[in-house]
């Protein structure tokens, strides 16, 4: 069914959690890896999804241990003090022999040391950093990045892509 077909699993951080602040989203389960985490736990899809036996089956996934979901998890968010994101880890997103398939993207955050309502000034950067980003070797040709400068109203001023060091695209708005 379509209920079936979109189930989830999502899994919030909880108080004393390190890595995020309290109900921020922490792992996302989903397809067949979310069937799987249900067949270890002698549960099916139709208990997730079923009026009768949902609330058992959600309670029994809340009772499982952070390592049981992260070995199961598509998606794993941790934020910074600020309750931004900071880390994100996407399962098939990254090199299949040397991480197993893992591929972590981070963020890193800026804000301009002066206070501006001038709509061409730059308040905040962020800094993506692409799965497989080699920071002890900032040049190689297999780094991605992309640089976003925003103003006071979070609008988009400037985009800077880089690939392997070197500026691949830059995109300004006025």
């Amino acid at each position: 069914t379509d209920s079936q077909a979109t189930a989830s699993y999502m899994r919030y951080y909880a108080n004393g959690d390190s890595n995020g602040y309290v109900n921020a989203l922490k792992y996302v389960v989903s397809g067949s890896s979310l069937e799987s985490l249900l067949e270890s736990q002698g549960l099916t899809l139709s208990d997730l999804t079923d009026s009768g036996t949902s609330s058992t089956t959600q309670a029994a996934l809340n009772a499982l241990s952070d390592s049981t979901v992260a070995a199961y998890a598509g998606n794993y968010y941790e934020y910074n003090d600020a309750h931004q994101l900071v880390r994100v880890v996407n399962q098939g997103n990254g090199c299949s022999t040397c991480t197993g398939g893992l591929g972590t993207t981070q963020f890193q955050y800026e804000q301009s040391s002066t206070t501006s309502t001038d709509r061409n000034t730059w308040q905040n950067k962020q800094t993506v950093y692409q799965p497989g980003y080699d920071f002890a070797n900032p040049t190689s040709s297999e780094n991605a990045m992309t640089v976003t400068y925003s103003n006071y109203l979070g609008q988009t001023m400037l985009q800077i892509s880089c690939i392997g060091g070197a500026v691949a695209s830059m995109d300004y708005s006025r």
